[in-house]
């Protein structure tokens, strides 16, 4: 075979085959007594002979095109005939002087025709490609690394590992280069959107955790089989979700309850607790309009219950029967069913002497938002009563504020009044940082009820020596007013005085839009019991 050195000279060159011979038979011991020669020959011919890009190409079919390439080949050859690895002819490829991105490679995809390989990419090209072997021949890379040294001249790495033979003297120092193609490489082995993996429950924000929880509870609520069942997912779910999706999930079980089971209580009388639970949910204020329609109907059904089916209910139940009537004063089905509660109690004494603090509390809660009626009156006389033979250190703060909020409704019952003197005992011997600002707010205004009594003017001035200390602003409209209106039954005392004025100087931080005309009315007249 004849090859061009760089200077346009020809020489002969020997590819040696599988077999060894330029022919196919063995050479032997002539080819191993020249292998040295022939490759120190090659070496030195490289290195003394000058390697000019711009040279013009031959007009000879089979000459090189580039001296540098024609230069590489040679080695080339040497090496193979050095390492005795499989070795064809080589076949030289025109190639245009004035640009190497136009140069004419022989693809090793048979789906590629002639046509693209001119313009196909670098980054999609084959191994075989960039290195300009024909029909996919290998060179041996790791005798050529040794050879052309290390640094600018090392073969470029493609994307799949193998380095390139010819990427040493194509793109030598051409850093660009090497950054984009770095940056394709890059892109090419990320793996595609959809074989990456999906972010675990904890990348995932909060708003979709509620959407999904929010569509289990609706899901499951409707394939509750029972109350029993209902009622936990609704009591669950109803202590897990929070704003607009608890409101949604409510009213949503409010229509459940109310079309698929508040008609069959007196069927599933043995499972009131169910009901009381259900209903104790769904009549909040979260539960919108469905929720009273709900309490209303299952108000309706308590009141037209006898007393043998009575004696059936759950007693726990019936504390928050009433308590969630109460929520709803101005419904006539929720004071009917609240009434007939208060009946069984006083006809049955049993069941307030078997109820524990939180029960009585509940039930003197739902009383007492009617205190025209007779029947609640009486009850709650009657839990009174029981209230004075208890240890109120075993109480809630929240059970104690309600049982002095509800016995504040009928002061002039002297069982009430006794009952709320032995709570007002007990506050002293708290924390007043344990009771909340509604808290706070019923005690003082239940207190008021009784001036005369000096146990109530203690626990007053006792909480009103910590009003000035506490977060005004977290108190409501409805909360302040309260305050002063009781503050200003014992207007020789310093420290309901101090507290007042306090109150008095958040009220200018407060939209007066915000106060009802009755909190109005209760402000003006509680400042004007100190004018000076």
């Amino acid at each position: 075979m004849r090859g061009i050195d760089g200077h346009g000279n020809s020489f002969r060159l020997e590819c040696a085959n599988e077999d060894g011979g330029a022919d196919g038979s063995r050479a032997g011991a002539a080819r191993a007594a020249g292998e040295e020669t022939r490759f120190d020959s090659a070496v030195e011919r490289m290195r003394s002979e000058p390697q000019e890009s711009g040279a013009s190409p031959s007009s000879t079919a089979h000459r090189l095109a580039d001296p540098a390439i024609g230069a590489h080949r040679i080695l080339g050859a040497a090496l193979r005939g050095v390492m005795g690895g499989s070795a064809r002819r080589f076949r030289s490829l025109p190639e245009s002087s004035s640009s190497r991105s136009d140069e004419k490679l022989c693809s090793d995809d048979p789906a590629v025709g002639s046509s693209q390989t001119t313009s196909r990419p670098p980054h999609t090209q084959s191994v075989s490609d960039r290195r300009g072997g024909p029909e996919g021949a290998r060179v041996h890379e790791r005798p050529a690394e040794a050879a052309l040294g290390s640094g600018s001249q090392r073969p470029y790495r493609s994307y799949r590992g193998a380095p390139s033979g010819d990427a040493g003297f194509l793109h030598s120092g051409d850093e660009p280069w090497r950054a984009n193609r770095a940056a394709e490489s890059s892109q090419r082995t990320a793996p595609p959107v959809h074989d990456q993996p999906v972010s675990g429950p904890g990348d995932v924000p909060e708003r979709f955790r509620r959407s999904d929880e929010l569509n289990a509870a609706l899901r499951e609520i409707a394939r509750a089989r029972n109350i029993i069942i209902f009622s936990r997912k609704v009591v669950h779910y109803g202590n897990h979700l929070r704003g607009q999706e608890l409101s949604e999930f409510l009213q949503n079980a409010a229509a459940h309850f109310d079309a698929r089971f508040v008609a069959q209580m007196e069927a599933n009388i043995r499972s009131s607790w169910g009901y009381a639970t259900t209903c104790n949910a769904v009549s909040r204020e979260a539960g919108g309009e469905a929720g009273i329609r709900a309490c209303r109907a299952l108000a309706t059904q308590v009141s037209q219950l006898d007393k043998a089916l009575l004696k059936q209910v759950d007693r726990r139940a019936f504390s928050l029967f009433a308590s969630s009537f109460g929520r709803h004063p101005r419904a006539a089905e929720c004071r009917d069913g609240t009434v007939k509660i208060a009946e069984f109690c006083c006809d049955e004494r049993g069941i307030l002497h078997a109820a524990d603090s939180q029960d009585l509390a509940l039930l003197v809660n739902g009383f007492s938002k009617w205190p025209e009626a007779a029947t609640c009156r009486d009850a709650t006389i009657a839990i009174a009563g029981e209230v004075r033979h208890l240890r109120l250190s075993d109480f809630w703060p929240q059970e104690l504020a309600n049982l002095v909020n509800g016995f504040s409704k009928w002061p002039e019952a002297a069982m009430c009044r006794e009952a709320t003197v032995a709570i007002a005992d007990e506050i002293p011997h708290r924390r007043l940082s344990e009771f909340t600002p509604q808290h706070l707010a019923n005690f003082v205004n239940g207190f008021s009820k009784w001036p005369e009594a000096a146990a109530c003017r203690d626990a007053t001035v006792a909480i009103a020596s910590a009003i000035p200390h506490r977060q005004l602003s977290d108190f409501t409209p409805q909360e302040l007013a309260n305050l002063v209106n009781g503050f200003s039954k014992w207007p020789e005392a310093a420290m309901c005085r101090e507290a007042t004025v306090a109150i008095a100087d958040e009220i200018p931080r407060r939209r007066l839009s915000e106060f009802s005309q009755q909190a109005l009315a209760n402000l003006v007249n509680g400042f004007s019991k100190w004018p000076v």
